[in-house]
Formats: structure tokens, sequence, C-alpha cells
């Protein structure tokens, strides 16, 4: 049974969606701020094109996020066992998207939205941390906590590159962190049980 095509208009907006999610990652990657303008500009299209597609700024935006979801992040594991290879994934992402990466986390017009995932990533790691060692002190596991979230980020990871470890010996600081974090809360909460 063969299955039904889509429209030549389809393939068409298709194809302008995607030049416009280009046109933005090529403006991010180099340091420039995607604003719709300048996102119609870099594709060579008109803004009334892109309003065509995106009625609002904030319409676009939440596209490009869906767009570059899992580009310049993942999501947080489960569970605190599966912490180490949360950062072996995280840490390959950001080596396979560094541009993206690095434009978004020096990029001045998005502190507002990188201040707000970085509240919302701590409070995660911190309910994470709380779950495995409910008996540990509450202190120990924020501190710890706000540690993986510095660490485990795309600020983390370009401070890393940046005072030039390799990308192995940047995800062997990572994990050697993780461990020693992970040992400590697990002495903690035995003692307290």
């Amino acid at each position: 049974m063969a299955t039904a095509r889509p429209s030549l208009r389809a393939e068409q907006a298709e194809a302008v969606r995607n030049r416009l999610f280009e046109a933005a990652l090529e403006l991010i990657e180099t340091g420039q701020e995607p604003t719709l303008r300048a996102v119609a500009a870099q594709a060579r299209v008109g803004e009334r094109t892109l309003y065509r597609y995106f009625p609002s700024r904030d319409d676009f935006r939440d596209a490009l996020g869906r767009q570059f979801h899992g580009r310049a992040g993942i999501p947080l594991c489960e569970d605190a066992a599966g912490l180490e290879g949360y950062a072996r994934d995280l840490f390959a992402t950001f080596e396979a998207n560094s541009k993206l990466v690095r434009g978004l986390v020096h990029a001045p017009w998005a502190v507002a939205d990188l201040q707000l995932t970085r509240r919302r990533r701590l409070e995660q790691v911190t309910a994470l941390l709380r779950r495995a060692w409910p008996d540990a002190p509450v202190a120990a596991c924020e501190a710890a906590a706000a540690s993986l979230r510095a660490v485990l980020s795309g600020a983390g990871w370009c401070h890393l590159r940046d005072c030039g470890f390799s990308a192995e010996e940047a995800l062997h600081h990572a994990l050697w962190l993780v461990r020693t974090i992970l040992d400590r809360l697990a002495s903690l909460g035995a003692g307290r049980g």
C-alpha cells in the first residue's frame, strides 16, 4: 500500500522552515542573536515569509527550541545511579554540537533563558539527590546538586575545554566529580540512618 506523499506546498513549507532554522543556527554559532529580522536576512527570505510560518517571536523561539532539543543538552537521568551515563551522554552531545553550545553559553541575549534553565536544572538535581539519599543532610544534597549542576552544564563543559582539557580529560573530570559526590552523599546518608 502506497503512502500518501505530502503536497508540493507542504514540502516547500517544510523546506522554508528548515532554511529558517538553519539560518538561526548559523547566527547562534557565530555569536549573533537570532532575531526575526536577522534570521530572515540570513535565510535570504523576507520577514513576511518568516511571519507566515511563525506569527510571533515566541512562536519562532518555541519552534527553534524544539528543533534544537537534544543538540545543546539532554534530559536529566531518572535516578542518581544514572548520573555517570548522563555525564557521558551530555558531554558527547556538547562535543558534537560545540559551536551551538558555545554560542548559547556566551550569548548576552540568552542570559535570562539560561538563568531560568540553570535554576530548573538545580531543582531537578537537588530532587534527584534527595530521593536517592533522604537521610543525608539537606545542606549536603543542596551543595552537591550545585556542584553537579555547574560541571554538568554547557558552561561547565566550555570552562573545562577553554582551560585546555581535551574532550576525554573534561569528561574524566566530570565523572570524577560525580563519583566523589555520590560516594560522599552515600556515606552521609548511611551515617544518619
